[in-house]
């Protein structure tokens, strides 16, 4: 009934820590990680929205007055813009810590790449200012923590260069051909595949045939993976999807699905403005495999019953980077270098082992007690399996259910075809 997405992760660029080197150690002591003596201590860290278990390594050179902690962190698309502008609130200090410096190494360049070709701007309509009260994300080695900013006064030499990503927005597919097939056929379109998220919630106390049929096509999900020649196309599509609204044969609040935010607007304004559209042709320019970005077809009935509102979307995954967070635990530490395993693919891929090593930037990185060096080590662009439509695909079992009381339902005679 539904497929499971085959990679539900893709990797733009990826590398490891080998080594961190404290003043005074030596090559010769060096672990996995790090240099010196380190214990993998897991910390609760309890905040405003949640707590969250991260793995902490406290590391003792060879030298005491050498000791740092080593952890890592999983940003969100808004703290990772926040990383490029050199900007963390106070909020994030428990998993942060007091940042003093991020390495600017290849991931970093990459990530600050990203977010200036595809941020918007603060102020713009689909920024919401970051001030007192925004969410933040972070994610340990638990689970994902919120944390709620404090409002902390923003540097003007931050604001200046402050982005946030915008490439996580609902692209509107101009799929004339699946609505014409939905408005003028019995069958769905053929080249979407059908599954079953109740996605009106519950079904109606009502059941008469026409409350049957409401509830049954708000529980239709269609879906597709979305192909390079699509995105190509997009926007001759989107001037064919213009001019069948213009000659009436498809109104806009009838066929722009609420998903895509496009509301009463103009939704090629909305279109042009979105920044997830070139944002995927620049993620997939080396590669585009399969499943990447996904498409989705489903229908809301008027709370009046007046007529259905129908349209295509397609959603891109979400962007996620991982930091280490090099902490000094004692008065002072002077870290001299680091070095890096990197991926060496170019595109996208899946998560293999590194075949390059890579030294940081040169000079050394002098850190007092609490202050840390944020050190980018892998972007990734995932899909929630555990969040609608998506966790739709994945869960066969609960779709199959869903069509099983869709048929049971009294007057239910009519028939799901495609």
């Amino acid at each position: 009934m539904a497929r499971l997405l085959t990679k539900p992760i893709w990797f733009l660029i990826a590398g490891a820590v080998l080594a961190c080197l404290p003043s005074g150690a030596k090559a010769q002591s060096s672990s996995a990680v790090v240099l010196g003596s380190c214990n993998i201590v897991q910390q609760n860290l309890s905040v405003a929205k949640g707590s969250t278990v991260i793995n902490q390594v406290d590391c003792v050179p060879p030298t005491l007055e050498d000791s740092f902690s080593l952890r890592y962190v999983w940003l969100d698309a808004k703290t990772s813009s926040l990383l490029t502008a050199g900007f963390f609130d106070s909020s994030l200090r428990p998993v942060i810590g007091n940042m003093q410096s991020v390495l600017r190494n290849s991931v970093y360049h990459r990530l600050d790449e990203i977010v200036r070709r595809f941020g918007n701007p603060i102020g713009t309509d689909f920024v919401p200012i970051v001030g007192k009260g925004q969410p933040y994300s972070l994610t340990g080695a638990r689970g994902e923590v919120s944390i709620d900013n404090k409002g902390d006064h923003l540097p003007l030499s931050a604001l200046k260069k402050l982005k946030l990503y915008g490439g996580e927005q609902t692209i509107l597919l101009p799929d004339t051909s699946a609505l014409r097939s939905i408005k003028n056929t019995q069958g769905w379109p053929a080249d979407y595949k059908l599954t079953y998220g109740d996605e009106a919630g519950v079904f109606p106390r009502s059941k008469t045939k026409q409350d049957v049929e409401n509830s049954a096509l708000m529980c239709a999900l269609l879906y597709k993976p979305i192909t390079k020649e699509i995105l190509a196309n997009y926007w001759t599509d989107v001037e064919l999807l213009e001019s069948l609204i213009e000659k009436k044969e498809f109104r806009q609040d009838q066929v722009v699905n609420s998903n895509v935010n496009a509301g009463t607007g103009d939704f090629r304004v909305a279109a042009l403005q979105n920044q997830a559209l070139p944002a995927m042709a620049y993620f997939t320019e080396k590669n585009w495999p399969e499943d990447f970005l996904m498409g989705f077809g489903s229908a809301f009935v008027a709370e009046c019953g007046e007529g259905y509102s129908i349209g295509f979307y397609a959603l891109p995954r979400k962007l996620f980077t991982l930091v280490a967070v090099i902490e000094a635990k004692s008065n002072s530490i002077e870290i001299q270098g680091m070095s890096f395993d990197l991926d060496p693919t170019d595109g996208l891929h899946l998560l293999t082992k590194g075949e390059k090593t890579e030294a940081a930037p040169p000079g050394s990185i002098v850190l007092k007690r609490g202050e840390t060096v944020l050190v980018p080590l892998r972007i990734e662009l995932r899909y929630d399996l555990e969040v609608a439509p998506i966790a739709t695909l994945v869960d066969g079992e609960a779709a199959g259910k869903l069509y099983s009381k869709i048929v049971s339902l009294p007057n239910a005679s009519f028939q799901f075809r495609g």
